[in-house]
């Protein structure tokens, strides 16, 4: 019901007064628009690519409203409103109205995660309609979906492509451990969860996460290098690595389970 009442409440201010007539087409909406964009009058020009979209008579002119409404919002620093244009351009299923709409991915994705998101970008995109300084984004997703599956040889693969500088690299590499230890590669699933823990709260990577998430994602490293070191019986270190795991984390009462084992498998009854 409020996401109803949310998307009415920018609906009217979108609806606001604009300089055409009524019996103006999509077209001349969409160019109107466009000139307030390059202007860097980003609400306006959402204001007209918005009239474009209630007098739009097919799926490309929706299409290419839904895309361009999009980004102006975006531009505007309003990416929940955006969110709403954004997916039914990217469910479009043209290609050019897709392209156009992830332009916004890294934008929407760092301001209101993953989740929305995903789902979409799996069903209906393909990695060579991403802007290329977004393209991790999409191979991201994948990752993800692929552990889920349990395919671990092909998160390992996914992951192997991103760019080490992605804003997210640091969770992809908990992915990527996961998926080591699930092969038996127990060096490069420590490798891999230690980098993590490493990375989790450094400003290249943690800027548009709370303090919160950094800490739950670095507890969850922590406890990552302990399971690869109980999987390859160095129960020591594995001990050594659950004693770094927060007692506040939400990781912290999973492990304990974990512990009870690797102490009896370190004869400490």
């Amino acid at each position: 019901m409020k996401k109803i009442l949310k998307l009415a409440a920018i609906a009217s201010l979108l609806l606001g007064r604009v300089a055409l007539a009524a019996e103006y087409t999509p077209e001349s909406y969409m160019n109107e628009g466009m000139k307030f964009e390059k202007r860097a009058q980003y609400y306006q020009a959402a204001r007209y690519y918005f009239q474009a979209l209630q007098r739009a008579g097919n799926d490309t002119q929706r299409g290419n409203a839904y895309a361009h409404l999009s980004n102006a919002l975006i531009a505007q620093g309003l990416p929940q409103a955006a969110s709403y244009f954004f997916l039914k351009a990217v469910a479009s299923g043209d290609d050019r109205t897709i392209r156009l709409a992830l332009n916004g991915t890294q934008n929407l994705v760092d301001n209101l995660g993953g989740t929305l998101f995903k789902k979409y970008a799996l069903k209906y995109t393909k990695e060579d309609q991403y802007p290329q300084d977004q393209r991790d984004y999409y191979l991201y997703f994948l990752a993800q979906d692929h552990l889920q599956s349990q395919r671990p040889n092909d998160v390992i693969r996914v992951v192997n492509e991103m760019d080490t500088n992605f804003s997210h690299y640091p969770s992809a590499l908990f992915l990527r451990g996961t998926a080591q230890l699930m092969i038996g590669y127990i060096e490069g699933g420590v490798s891999d969860f230690k980098a993590c823990a490493g990375n989790a709260d450094s400003a290249k990577y943690s800027k548009g996460d709370t303090a919160n998430e950094v800490r739950e994602l670095k507890n969850r490293c922590f406890a990552g290098v302990a399971r690869a070191y109980y999987q390859g019986k160095n129960y020591v270190e594995a001990e050594n690595f659950y004693d770094r795991v927060d007692i506040q984390s939400l990781v912290w009462p999973q492990i304990q389970y974990e512990r009870a084992w690797n102490s009896i498998a370190r004869g400490d009854y």
